[in-house]
């Protein structure tokens, strides 16, 4: 992986822009794992997560990031802690076979169940219990950004394009700089569950000098298949 991203970068410096600015990749990293041997003796009632482990010639190829790479944070986790849980203790069969193979559930099947994607809302009341609150999972994710690329992170993805006012405070206070998603976004879990998003556009993020940046395209083949074509024709 290293020598591919070393030669990714070395195109990229082909090109340049008015500004003599190569392109840039902004590399959107989930920054811990679950420990699945905590998680499973606890009888899928508490959550526990480890940093992950980049190898070292992966992140001295990303060293270019100043210029082509340009790492930042997606998360410590891409789903709600606690519905996964939930899920997990009623049998869901399609959850499980990913469990027991110790990976995480891809965007296809998370989507295929409700919620389970919102990250970093609030969970309901009889969930909450079993996780730390989104605040704290996502400062422990900035740590573990910093720890792994030496460095702290200063823009943010919210899973599944969720997130409220609350953690916008957080992210300020954190020194994140820009916000990532794509044209809408759920401020509730009830919206999440539901599909009730709201219209989001480029600006400022109201409380703060966050920035919300929005995407041109919105290319998600995994979960969007019938969207591929019209996603191509725009980009």
């Amino acid at each position: 992986p290293g020598r591919n991203i070393a030669a990714l970068a070395s195109l990229l410096l082909q090109f340049r822009d008015h500004a003599g600015r190569p392109p840039c990749f902004t590399l959107n990293f989930i920054v811990n794992r679950p420990d699945y041997e905590a998680i499973e003796d606890s009888g899928f009632r508490a959550y526990r997560s480890l940093p992950i482990e980049l190898p070292g010639a992966l992140l001295t190829a990303l060293d270019s990031r100043d210029v082509v790479f340009e790492p930042q944070l997606h998360g410590a986790e891409h789903l709600a802690p606690a519905r996964w849980l939930r899920l997990l203790r009623q049998g869901s069969p399609d959850l499980l076979a990913c469990f027991s193979a110790r990976s995480m559930p891809p965007p296809a099947l998370v989507a295929r169940h409700p919620g389970l994607g919102a990250a970093y809302l609030p969970c309901p009341d009889e969930e909450r219990e079993i996780v730390p609150p989104p605040s704290e999972r996502l400062r422990e994710g900035l740590r573990s950004f910093r720890t792994i690329f030496g460095r702290p992170a200063e823009g943010f993805v919210a899973p599944n394009h969720a997130w409220d006012a609350a953690l916008a405070r957080v992210l300020t206070t954190e020194g994140i700089r820009y916000l990532q998603a794509c044209h809408v976004r759920y401020e509730t879990f009830e919206g999440a569950e539901a599909g009730e998003w709201q219209p989001l556009s480029a600006g400022s993020e109201s409380g703060g000098g966050l920035w919300r940046q929005t995407r041109n395209v919105d290319f998600e083949p995994a979960v969007r298949p019938a969207d591929v074509e019209s996603g191509i024709a725009r980009a």
